[in-house]
């Protein structure tokens, strides 16, 4: 998926969210604040990246794993708990037996 493409989904996913919570809440959104929305959203997402980009090359990883996601969101702990539930467990590995 090119970044254009990327960008598009986004903001066609941002205008689903903002119709569909106006729509439960009973109130109607201007094309303005949909607009203002995807852009935020947008901008957001790429802190994010560069957040995840820099953490990782910290590690010295060329990877991106669950506990950068988790340190990008630390300072919503509510969120840090929802992803936890996300991330799969990790497979420990068994010591074979030296003797």
């Amino acid at each position: 998926m090119s970044s254009e493409q990327c960008k598009t989904r986004v903001d066609q996913i941002t205008l689903a969210i903002c119709h569909d919570e106006a729509r439960s809440a009973g109130i109607t959104t201007s094309e303005n604040f949909v607009e203002l929305m995807q852009q935020v959203t947008s901008k957001q997402l790429e802190y994010i990246a560069e957040d995840l980009d820099a953490f990782s090359k910290h590690a010295k990883r060329t990877t991106i794993r669950p506990e950068d996601v988790l340190l990008c969101a630390r300072k919503n702990p509510q969120m840090v708990e929802s992803l936890k539930q996300m991330i799969p467990e990790k497979k420990t590995r068994k010591k074979k037996n030296s003797s």
